[in-house]
């Protein structure tokens, strides 16, 4: 849902604070400052600093004032993926309601996967920025030491052309598995614009 987010230039919701604020979010990240606009900076508290941000001083960090995603899409001729990296199951789900609203129907399904499909779709079978013809986004799925039939078909919800699934049981071959991928998005017909 995020990136689906910062595809379409919207403003940042998740982003905006680190996971739930709870005892592991010094692990989490808020969205990265070229990414969008109109934040008024990044609040720290504490020891947290640019070359620190693992300290648990950190689990406050927040993104001050409204923030809004700038959208890699500039130009008809570019391809617009995202690699999803995923060690197991959907567990948590609080975004149904705003997936729901963004694509405008609900969704079937149901549990912390829910809507997921459906944002793929809509993703794939919808340009994300209006003044740009072709801005649809493919969705690649990496299963890391994990595999189920849902995160397949996360990436085959993606017709053509077709998002990529692929499994990893080590570093090798995770490097392989994103090379694949980003082979796979070098190889389609584009004329300068590069991926986003």
């Amino acid at each position: 849902y995020e990136a689906a987010l910062y595809f379409r230039g919207e403003p940042v919701d998740y982003g905006l604070v680190r996971g739930d604020q709870g005892s592991r979010s010094e692990y989490s990240r808020v969205s990265h400052p070229a990414s969008y606009t109109e934040g008024t900076g990044v609040l720290r508290a504490g020891a947290c600093t640019l070359l620190n941000l693992n300290h648990p001083d950190c689990v406050t960090e927040q993104i001050q004032g409204p923030a809004r995603y700038v959208s890699p899409i500039e130009f008809d001729c570019q391809t617009h993926h995202i690699v999803l990296l995923t060690d197991g199951a959907p567990s948590v789900n609080t975004s149904e309601a705003r997936i729901e609203a963004m694509i405008g129907s609900s969704c079937a399904g149901s549990g912390s996967g829910k809507c997921g499909p459906e944002l793929v779709q809509f993703l794939h079978d919808n340009d994300q920025n209006t003044t740009v013809e072709r801005s649809n986004v493919i969705t690649h799925v990496i299963g890391f030491n994990f595999s189920s039939q849902y995160i397949q078909d996360l990436a085959l919800v993606s017709s053509f052309p077709e998002g990529r699934y692929a499994e990893a049981d080590s570093a090798a071959q995770l490097v392989a598995a994103f090379s694949a991928i980003l082979a796979d998005i070098l190889s389609q017909p584009t004329s300068f614009a590069t991926p986003s």
